[in-house]
């Protein structure tokens, strides 16, 4: 909290003036999330935090972080009622869905496992031994076990892989695996409530799966389709609350692509939801946005806040666009601006801690 009310003005954190290009929020390949900087954001949508006991053998899987408290489902326009069709009408439109098995991977069954032969462990069992293998860094051994409990539709095993295989971490990267084991959690648990333990990494899934389609998958059948993406964080968005789906939506509507055209106002609208549980990177464009006035009246100010909290979660070089925003933005506050972003700062802190 303190760095924050420094780096709004009152101190060494207000930095010098760094110059970005008139259209350097315009265009989606210039932020994290989009073309070549897709497999990061698949892991970064995937940084989950299980608070659930039935949970707690996830817990050595090391930091998981998540944004906290559900979207009202409501104001979304999005009720329960038609939900588990619409879904499944939305797996369906690729083409993909169930049909895209990995090996020996079977239908997904409860989150706790199925029971197996005496000689074999069980799928919790294989999921521990896995997670303990690779915190202590045997990646073979983690990846087998792992695969086991996978098989036997263990969702944990399978969350758990399909980060290690977008990640080329202990296994062979290869994005398609990646994808097969997000659509089974997908295909499994897409209809789950959003009450749920597995919720959250049930909507990483979602969202993950929503990134690949932005794209596609060189040299496979998952070819860019925008309006499946879009649908996917729609889903995800909205049903779920996930706060990386939300800013996606209004990275989306902001630049437009093949299936939206653009729609500053409903950027506005995502970005400020995922902005107010804490996602640095809306708050850095919906800052942006803002302060700048392009496509909405000008409020400076509150642009300015929310640039600054978004400065003071910014992450090392990976953040380095979101300190440049917040450089530019405070070079050209003027006194009463950034007085006036330090009230709204105080009673934005005072309403989320």
């Amino acid at each position: 909290m303190q760095s924050a009310l420094v780096a709004c003005g009152l101190g060494p954190g207000a930095g010098g003036l760094v110059m970005l290009s008139a259209d350097a929020v315009k265009k989606p390949s210039t932020l994290p999330l989009f073309n070549g900087r897709r497999r990061e954001a698949v892991k970064d949508s995937a940084e989950v935090s299980f608070t659930s006991s039935t949970m707690s053998a996830a817990a050595t899987l090391a930091n998981w972080h998540f944004s906290p408290a559900p979207l009202n489902r409501g104001s979304a326009g999005f009720g329960r009622a038609g939900k588990a069709a619409w879904l499944l009408a939305l797996l369906q439109a690729s083409g993909l869905g169930i049909l895209l098995t990995i090996g020996c991977c079977m239908a997904a069954h409860a989150f706790d496992g199925t029971k197996t032969p005496a000689d074999d462990p069980t799928p919790m069992q294989a999921f521990r031994n896995g997670t303990q293998a690779y915190k202590a860094g045997d990646l073979s051994g983690a990846s087998q076990m792992l695969e086991f409990a996978a098989s036997k539709g263990h969702a944990l095993a399978q969350w758990k892989l399909a980060r290690m295989y977008s990640e080329g971490d202990g296994v062979p990267h290869d994005d398609l695996k990646a994808f097969q084991y997000y659509q089974a959690i997908v295909d499994a648990h897409g209809e789950d409530s959003p009450d749920t333990p597995q919720a959250r990494f049930v909507s990483s899934a979602i969202v993950a799966l929503g990134s690949y389609y932005l794209s596609g998958i060189p040299n496979s059948r998952v070819q860019p389709n925008p309006r499946h993406a879009n649908e996917m964080f729609q889903y995800a968005a909205t049903y779920f609350g996930d706060s990386d789906a939300q800013y996606n939506l209004g990275r989306i509507y902001l630049d437009g692509n093949a299936a939206q055209d653009r729609d500053p106002m409903m950027a506005a609208r995502w970005l400020r939801l995922a902005a107010d549980k804490g996602h640095h990177p809306a708050q850095a464009v919906l800052g942006h946005v803002l302060f700048s006035g392009d496509d909405m009246p000008r409020q400076a100010a509150r642009g300015l806040m929310y640039l600054t909290l978004a400065r003071d979660g910014a992450n090392g070089d990976r953040d380095q666009w979101i300190i440049d925003l917040y450089n530019k933005a405070f070079a050209e506050a003027t006194p009463d601006e950034r007085d006036m972003c330090l009230t709204y700062l105080g009673q934005f802190l005072k309403d989320h801690s």
